[in-house]
C-alpha cells in the first residue's frame, strides 16, 4: 500500500489541528507598507490630474499625464511586483482612455478614443496574455508547495523508475489537453 492511502493517526490528526489553531493568530496585518506605497502612488497621480485641470491640457494628456506618475511610483516604490505594475496601467490606459463603457468625464474629451487594441496592441498577442497566466500559475504553484506535493505524489506512485513516471506523466496530460 502507497504511503498516501495509508489511514492516519489520531495523534497525526491532533498535531494538525493543533498546527491550524496556532495559524489563526498569524494573519498577515490589513495594511501594510505596500498598500500604503500603492494608495500614495494613485493619489499622487490623481493629484497630478486634478493640479493640471487649469492648464489648458486636454482631458486626455491629464489622465496621461496622471497615470506616467501612478506607474513611476509604483515601479520606484516597488509597491506592486514590476509584472503586476505593468498590467495595472495597461487597465487604467484602456479604462480611462479607450473608455469603453463610454463613461462621463473619462476618455476623450474631443474626438473619437482610441479602441481597447491600441493599448494591447505592444502585447501583439492574445496568446502573450496566455504565457502570462501560464507563468503567475507556476509561480503561485511553487509559492504555495502544489509542485513538489504532484511530483512526491507521482514518485510515491511510480517509484523510482523514471520511464513508468514519465509515461505517467505524458499520459495525464494526453488525457487533460485543456491544463
Amino acid at each position: 500500500m502507497n504511503s498516501i492511502f495509508k489511514p492516519r493517526s489520531l495523534k497525526q490528526d491532533l498535531d494538525r489541528v493543533s498546527f491550524l489553531e496556532k495559524l489563526k493568530g498569524t494573519a498577515a496585518p490589513l495594511v501594510n507598507r505596500y498598500v500604503i506605497l500603492f494608495i500614495l502612488s494613485v493619489g499622487l497621480g490623481l493629484l497630478t490630474v486634478w493640479a493640471l485641470e487649469g492648464t489648458g491640457m486636454t482631458r486626455e494628456s491629464r489622465l496621461m499625464a496622471g497615470i506616467f506618475v501612478t506607474a513611476a511610483l509604483l515601479w520606484v516604490t516597488e509597491a506592486l511586483p514590476l509584472f503586476a505594475t505593468a498590467l495595472f496601467i495597461i487597465g487604467l490606459e484602456i479604462f480611462l482612455i479607450s473608455n469603453p463603457g463610454n463613461w462621463p468625464g473619462i476618455g476623450f474629451g474631443e474626438g473619437t478614443a482610441p479602441s481597447y487594441k491600441t493599448f494591447l496592441a505592444p502585447m501583439a498577442d492574445p496568446v502573450i496574455f496566455l504565457f502570462l497566466g501560464g507563468f503567475l500559475l507556476a509561480q503561485a504553484s511553487v509559492k504555495e508547495g502544489v509542485d513538489k506535493a504532484l511530483a512526491s505524489t507521482v514518485l510515491s506512485l511510480f517509484g523510482k523508475k523514471p520511464f513508468l513516471s514519465c509515461s505517467a506523466s505524458c499520459s495525464f496530460r494526453r488525457s487533460f489537453p485543456c491544463l
